[in-house]
């Protein structure tokens, strides 16, 4: 029988996928060392959690949680207040766990005690052309300063994956997907809800968060050692258009709340939503769909949303926390 981990939460937010949270649960099953809780917070509706008599056979406390506010931001903030482990292990439902991942990741907090929160190494499986080409086009990015040098995240708030550069722990600037964290992290702060202004898919919450945490309480850790496989969903959840709007609807977000006001950067973002702008008329040029023309106008309207708030005739989300490594929120 498979030893039990007193220390890993493991919480899994999820909206209507089952075949997706089907597998999940099952790898989550043959690992060794099991995690002592699962939490499943439930935005969906789910009937019954699968695989859970399994699980509680193999010794796993099983929670399902159903909210009635949809949000990624307020699921994964639930999942933290409930959580009794030390290491609170959030997972996407669509993620298969590789042999290991478990076992890896308790090993990196308790080898290093100042590390607060890590991420895995995730493979993709990417449908029919996903991917774009991709060097030309991060030149692109980085002459338009959607794009830096390394894993980093520039003073506008995007951030640069690098996640193929680094074959051992690394300390990064940033963690995104399914991350792990100590629980004592969530004392001080949490996911910022506001990021779900516009609907329940908070893009870019997850590189808030780490930013947070690694500017304020301690390191965050690329962890290539503990890998999953992460599934291309066929079918998003947001429309191209509503999802090319709120992604620079948050992306301004993040860079007035996460970052010190600089007096270049008006004029840099500015510029940042002309290469925004740019790169989806390129897209568009280059494979004129529906869905590519739904990304280009969600785009020219996610543009003139930031530039009216920006001239203050749209209202930017209020906001507890204040900007790169200030003090915690005031208020949870």
């Amino acid at each position: 029988m498979a030893e039990i981990s007193t220390e890993v939460s493991l919480v899994i937010c999820t909206k209507d996928r089952l075949e997706d949270l089907t597998q999940l649960l099952e790898s989550i099953l043959h690992h060794d060392p099991l995690p002592f809780e699962v939490i499943v917070v439930d935005d969906g509706h789910l009937t019954e959690i699968p695989y859970a008599e399994d699980l509680a056979a193999a010794g796993v406390t099983v929670s399902h949680q159903r909210k009635p506010s949809p949000g990624i931001c307020r699921s994964r903030n639930l999942g933290a207040r409930l959580a009794r482990g030390a290491l609170v292990m959030y997972l996407d439902d669509d993620t298969i766990l590789q042999p290991g991942y478990v076992r890896e990741m308790i090993q990196l907090f308790r080898e290093r005690p100042r590390v607060m929160g890590a991420r895995g190494h995730s493979n993709t499986t990417d449908g029919p052309g996903y991917r774009r080409s991709q060097g030309a086009w991060h030149s692109l990015e980085r002459f338009f300063l959607l794009r830096g040098e390394g894993h980093r995240v520039l003073s506008l708030g995007f951030g640069s994956p690098a996640w193929d550069d680094f074959d051992e722990p690394t300390e990064v600037e940033f963690l995104t997907g399914c991350t792990t964290y100590r629980k004592s992290v969530f004392e001080s702060l949490q996911y910022d809800e506001a990021l779900e202004e516009l609907g329940p898919y908070a893009f870019g919450e997850d590189l808030a968060f780490s930013h947070r945490v690694g500017k304020q309480l301690g390191p965050v850790v690329y962890l290539p050692a503990a890998r999953l496989v992460h599934m291309r969903n066929t079918h998003p959840r947001l429309a191209p258009a509503h999802l090319a709007r709120l992604r620079l609807h948050n992306q301004y977000y993040i860079y007035r709340t996460c970052f010190r006001p600089e007096p270049a950067n008006p004029l840099a973002f500015a510029w940042a939503l002309t290469g925004k702008t740019t790169l989806a008329a390129l897209g568009l040029l280059l494979r004129p769909t529906a869905e590519s023309w739904r990304g280009f106008t969600g785009t020219l309207d996610g543009v003139a949303l930031v530039s009216r708030m920006a001239l203050g005739l749209s209202a930017v989300p209020r906001s507890a926390y204040r900007p790169d490594g200030e003090h915690a929120p005031s208020k949870p």
